[in-house]
């Protein structure tokens, strides 16, 4: 079995972050969506994404686009906890 990574550049998620008045518009599922998207054009199907696990806004954001807990684990490099979640992309 063959596995493809796939890393996305978010880096404009990163901006509406930092944006108050542009929180809560649905912009990060928004770009999560199109992300997925284009892995499935690469005949990615299954995905693992994680976030830290006080990022209650991430969170959501995976839940929202079929995210299905997987584990928690400790992250050395952060010290937090990631969360990992997978996303199957279906046909």
């Amino acid at each position: 079995m063959r596995k493809k990574h796939c890393c996305l550049d978010l880096k404009f998620a990163k901006i509406v972050n930092r944006a108050p008045n542009e929180r809560r518009k649905g912009y990060a599922t928004q770009m999560l969506q199109i992300g997925l998207t284009k892995c499935k054009e690469m005949g990615i199907h299954k995905v693992l994404i994680a976030c830290i696990d006080t990022n209650e806004a991430s969170r959501r954001t995976i839940l929202k686009n079929g995210g299905v807990y997987e584990s928690t684990v400790q992250e050395p490099h952060k010290g937090a906890n990631m969360q990992k979640y997978w996303i199957e992309l279906s046909d």
